[in-house]
Protein backbone atom coordinates (compact mmCIF):
# COMPACT_ATOMS: atom_id res chain seq x y z
CA UNK A 1 0.00 0.00 0.00
CA UNK A 2 1.35 3.41 -0.97
CA UNK A 3 1.09 6.25 1.51
CA UNK A 4 2.09 9.87 1.89
CA UNK A 5 3.76 10.65 5.19
CA UNK A 6 4.99 14.19 5.78
CA UNK A 7 5.83 16.62 8.54
CA UNK A 8 5.69 20.29 7.59
CA UNK A 9 7.58 22.99 9.50
CA UNK A 10 6.63 26.61 8.81
CA UNK A 11 8.89 29.51 9.84
CA UNK A 12 8.42 33.24 10.39
CA UNK A 13 11.53 33.73 8.25
CA UNK A 14 13.27 30.95 6.42
CA UNK A 15 16.47 29.87 8.19
CA UNK A 16 19.43 29.48 5.91
CA UNK A 17 20.34 25.98 4.80
CA UNK A 18 23.47 25.80 6.97
CA UNK A 19 21.35 26.60 10.06
CA UNK A 20 18.98 23.78 9.08
CA UNK A 21 21.90 21.36 8.68
CA UNK A 22 23.30 22.37 12.08
CA UNK A 23 19.88 21.91 13.72
CA UNK A 24 19.46 18.41 12.28
CA UNK A 25 22.93 17.48 13.52
CA UNK A 26 22.30 18.63 17.11
CA UNK A 27 20.94 15.25 18.17
CA UNK A 28 22.90 12.92 15.94
CA UNK A 29 21.52 13.47 12.44
CA UNK A 30 24.00 12.49 9.72
CA UNK A 31 23.93 12.92 5.97
CA UNK A 32 26.34 10.17 4.90
CA UNK A 33 24.20 7.06 4.53
CA UNK A 34 25.69 3.80 3.30
CA UNK A 35 28.83 5.72 2.36
CA UNK A 36 26.88 8.10 0.08
CA UNK A 37 25.16 11.45 0.26
CA UNK A 38 21.75 11.65 -1.38
CA UNK A 39 20.58 15.13 -2.26
CA UNK A 40 18.19 16.83 -4.63
CA UNK A 41 17.48 20.17 -6.22
CA UNK A 42 14.44 21.32 -8.14
CA UNK A 43 15.84 22.30 -11.51
CA UNK A 44 13.16 23.62 -13.85
CA UNK A 45 10.38 21.74 -12.06
CA UNK A 46 12.31 18.46 -12.06
CA UNK A 47 13.59 16.93 -8.85
CA UNK A 48 16.87 15.28 -9.74
CA UNK A 49 18.41 13.04 -7.09
CA UNK A 50 22.18 13.18 -7.01
CA UNK A 51 24.50 10.78 -5.22
CA UNK A 52 27.68 12.19 -3.75
CA UNK A 53 30.74 11.00 -1.91
CA UNK A 54 30.85 11.80 1.83
CA UNK A 55 34.35 13.19 1.34
CA UNK A 56 32.65 16.01 -0.63
CA UNK A 57 30.06 16.72 2.09
CA UNK A 58 31.17 20.29 2.86
CA UNK A 59 31.14 21.32 -0.82
CA UNK A 60 27.77 19.59 -1.40
CA UNK A 61 26.25 21.35 1.61
CA UNK A 62 27.70 24.67 0.40
CA UNK A 63 26.14 24.09 -3.05
CA UNK A 64 22.75 23.31 -1.49
CA UNK A 65 23.05 26.40 0.71
CA UNK A 66 23.76 28.53 -2.36
CA UNK A 67 20.80 27.07 -4.25
CA UNK A 68 18.48 27.51 -1.25
CA UNK A 69 19.61 31.14 -0.82
CA UNK A 70 18.59 31.65 -4.48
CA UNK A 71 15.09 30.27 -3.63
CA UNK A 72 15.70 26.90 -5.31
CA UNK A 73 14.03 23.97 -3.54
CA UNK A 74 16.64 21.54 -2.25
CA UNK A 75 16.68 18.41 -0.13
CA UNK A 76 18.98 15.93 1.52
CA UNK A 77 18.58 12.53 3.10
CA UNK A 78 19.29 12.32 6.81
CA UNK A 79 19.63 9.42 9.23
CA UNK A 80 19.85 9.01 12.99
CA UNK A 81 21.89 5.81 13.18
CA UNK A 82 21.53 5.41 16.94
CA UNK A 83 17.74 5.36 16.57
CA UNK A 84 17.71 3.42 13.28
CA UNK A 85 15.52 6.08 11.63
CA UNK A 86 15.84 8.45 8.71
CA UNK A 87 14.15 10.33 5.93
CA UNK A 88 14.40 13.30 3.60
CA UNK A 89 14.53 16.97 4.52
CA UNK A 90 13.12 19.19 1.73
CA UNK A 91 13.61 22.95 1.96
CA UNK A 92 11.13 25.31 0.27
CA UNK A 93 12.71 28.78 0.67
CA UNK A 94 9.94 30.69 -1.12
CA UNK A 95 7.34 29.17 1.26
CA UNK A 96 9.39 29.54 4.48
CA UNK A 97 8.82 25.82 4.94
CA UNK A 98 10.71 22.58 5.50
CA UNK A 99 9.10 19.21 4.86
CA UNK A 100 10.32 15.94 6.28
CA UNK A 101 9.37 12.60 4.77
CA UNK A 102 10.29 9.56 6.90
CA UNK A 103 11.77 6.53 5.16
CA UNK A 104 9.23 3.99 3.95
CA UNK A 105 10.50 1.46 6.49
CA UNK A 106 9.87 3.76 9.45
CA UNK A 107 8.14 2.27 12.50
CA UNK A 108 4.38 1.99 12.25
CA UNK A 109 1.67 2.70 14.82
CA UNK A 110 1.29 -0.67 16.63
CA UNK A 111 -2.52 -0.63 16.61
CA UNK A 112 -2.68 0.67 13.01
CA UNK A 113 0.35 -0.70 11.12
CA UNK A 114 -0.64 0.97 7.86
CA UNK A 115 0.28 4.34 9.44
CA UNK A 116 3.79 5.60 10.18
CA UNK A 117 4.49 6.53 13.79
CA UNK A 118 5.37 10.19 13.37
CA UNK A 119 5.81 10.94 17.09
CA UNK A 120 9.55 10.28 17.24
CA UNK A 121 10.25 12.47 14.20
CA UNK A 122 7.85 15.18 15.38
CA UNK A 123 9.48 15.34 18.80
CA UNK A 124 13.04 15.32 17.43
CA UNK A 125 12.60 17.81 14.59
CA UNK A 126 10.32 20.24 16.44
CA UNK A 127 12.96 20.55 19.17
CA UNK A 128 15.69 20.99 16.53
CA UNK A 129 13.82 23.62 14.52
CA UNK A 130 12.17 25.62 17.37
CA UNK A 131 15.24 27.86 17.92
CA UNK A 132 15.18 28.79 14.21
CA UNK A 133 11.84 30.67 14.46
CA UNK A 134 9.45 27.74 13.98
CA UNK A 135 5.91 29.07 13.64
CA UNK A 136 3.81 25.92 13.13
CA UNK A 137 3.97 22.20 12.47
CA UNK A 138 1.66 19.96 10.46
CA UNK A 139 1.68 16.20 10.18
CA UNK A 140 -0.02 13.88 7.75
CA UNK A 141 0.01 10.17 7.17
CA UNK A 142 -2.44 9.25 4.44
CA UNK A 143 -2.58 5.63 3.25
Amino acid sequence: MSRSTTLGFKFDQMPDFIEIVAAVRTKGGVFAIDEKLFFVENSNGMYDWIFGDPIDESSILALLAEKSAASVEVGIRVAWPDANRGGTVLVYPSLNQISFMPDAGSPAVPSAPEFTSLGWFLDRLTADFAPLGLQSVTASDIP
